[in-house]
């Protein structure tokens, strides 16, 4: 709850900024370019990761995916670049047009850093992949097919997704008030399943799908969870937050605030819901519905 000279502001979340340190995405490393074959890096893939930076330098583009990648870490400064030659610019556009390179045509492609020729499971922790998918899809989060896509790699590790970012177009709010029940249709769809060109491709392997199935079965309870739990929070924040409310909203404040609070529950129940069906299909159901 945010005073400044006695004057309330709002309600606020804090949370932490994406980068390469230890508690974050954690992989800050040193390296030598000299010596090392592989580096470590967190990247972001998103539409617009063209317009920051330098292309060919700060970003480039992923044909595989039709997509951006911005490179966070390391930044031009931190990469031991010369005038003629930038050894880990070279390695993570490398890396990451194989890796989606194998993911599209699930064959080996061979890299100038392994002796071998390399598929998805020598470049991608696949968990992590389960993991980024699960909880994008349960909180429908709209633009995470396009935009806000991050991943990391230590330098002697595989590449990572995530970690999971930017979710105010999630739950199908479009940051839309819902006053129709246009939710419970959008609820039961697979929004990042069917918009996904990385998870387009990665669902024709009945492998994956396995796994993903299994993981949602394994932690579809959470959700459950959740909902539960979110009559305590309520609880915690409930003056504060009506007084926001109504410093947002007006007289509607009240009405806005329990109808949010109301909507997010349901959506959560509709997704649990629906998601224990979808779940439940063999691999070739499963690709009927995306």
């Amino acid at each position: 709850a945010l005073v400044i000279n006695n004057e309330f502001k709002g309600l606020y979340l804090l949370c932490e900024q994406m980068d390469e340190k230890k508690g974050r995405a954690n992989v800050g490393e040193d390296f030598d370019v000299a010596v090392d074959k592989e580096f470590p890096f967190l990247i972001e893939m998103d539409l617009n990761a063209y317009k920051e930076g330098v292309t060919g330098i700060d970003n480039f583009y992923v044909e595989s995916v039709d997509n951006h990648v911005e490179i966070k870490y390391p930044e031009a400064d931190e990469r031991q670049a010369t005038e003629t030659s930038d050894v880990v610019y070279d390695y993570i556009y490398e890396y990451v047009n194989a890796v989606f390179t194998t993911i599209k045509t699930n064959e080996k492609v061979e890299v100038s850093f392994r002796d071998e020729p390399v598929g998805f499971e020598d470049l991608v922790d696949i968990d992590s992949a389960v993991d980024y998918y699960l909880v994008n899809e349960i909180m429908q989060t709209t633009d995470n097919p396009y935009k806000s896509i991050y991943f990391h790699k230590t330098k002697d590790g595989k590449m990572e997704f995530g970690p999971v970012w930017d979710f105010d177009f999630s739950m199908t709010t479009k940051l839309v008030a819902p006053y129709d029940k246009s939710y419970i249709e959008d609820s039961e769809t697979l929004w990042i399943a069917q918009k996904s060109a990385i998870y387009q491709n990665l669902f024709k392997n009945e492998a994956f799908y396995k796994k993903v199935a299994e993981r949602y079965n394994e932690k579809s309870s959470a959700i459950l969870e959740t909902y539960n739990e979110m009559k305590e929070y309520k609880d915690v924040i409930d003056e504060i937050a009506l007084i926001d409310a109504k410093m947002w909203h007006g007289s509607t404040g009240e009405f806005q605030y329990d109808m949010q609070y109301d909507y997010v529950r349901l959506f959560l129940m509709d997704r649990y819901n629906y998601l224990n069906i979808v779940f439940a299909k063999s691999h070739t159901e499963f690709l009927a519905l995306i």
